[in-house]
């Protein structure tokens, strides 16, 4: 630290901060391991998210609805025949919506009313 007179005794303290050399390549250091760890966890992820679905292949059928690729399993038999109903009202919560969607577009004379619930 150094002091200057600036007349009408006046002082001024100029503070001079010097980084080292050393001190920008721990930094520079530091970024790139952290940089390293995060790849390496993504292509880790990416890998065993590769095997489990290699080792467990999804069951059921895949249906493109407004863009989203929604994964779905047919079973039993369809109610609404067995029981006669002509027109239903179908419910759907959350991705539940988009299967409500598809369906009635799928059977768009046997749908009378759609019921879309989504949490806030």
């Amino acid at each position: 630290m150094r002091s200057k007179e600036l007349g009408a005794n006046r002082d001024v303290t100029v503070c001079s901060f010097t980084h080292e050399p050393t001190d920008m390549a721990t930094s520079l250091l530091i970024i790139c391991v952290i940089v390293a760890v995060f790849g390496v966890l993504a292509i880790g992820t990416t890998l065993l998210s590769a095997i489990s679905e290699r080792r467990n292949p999804p069951i059921g059928t895949f249906m493109e609805c407004n863009g989203v690729r929604l994964h779905y399993i047919e079973r039993g038999n369809p109610a609404a025949p067995s029981l006669s109903v002509e027109e239903s009202v179908v419910f759907g919560h959350s991705w539940g919506a988009s299967v409500a969607l598809a369906l009635a577009l799928y059977k768009r004379g046997s749908v009378r009313a759609l019921i879309l619930v989504e949490r806030i």
